[in-house]
């Protein structure tokens, strides 16, 4: 199963904040792309481990806590800014 990971940049702290839509447990952070990456791996799957033990709670928050459909999915990019030799991204 996938889970679709949120990277949202820091401006404060620097890095990147992740979270999940389908796992509101799981949020996490790393200083860059590859270790936020890294740290989101880990935080997802104990976060389900998590959510499985306390399925009982877990239901009155999150009914039927299951991954997103691909259709229910949308990415949203910022706009590029062109790079300073002119040369589209």
């Amino acid at each position: 199963m996938k889970y679709p990971a949120r990277f949202k940049p820091d401006p404060e702290a620097g890095g990147y904040v992740v979270t999940f839509r389908d796992i509101p447990a799981a949020i996490t952070q790393g200083d860059d792309d590859a270790e936020a990456m890294e740290m989101a791996k880990d935080d997802r799957i104990v976060s389900m481990l998590e959510m499985q033990k306390h399925e009982d709670l877990m239901a009155s928050v999150e009914p039927t806590w299951r991954p997103s459909q691909i259709d229910e999915i949308s990415i949203s990019r910022k706009p590029q800014k062109p790079s300073s030799n002119g040369d589209a991204p």
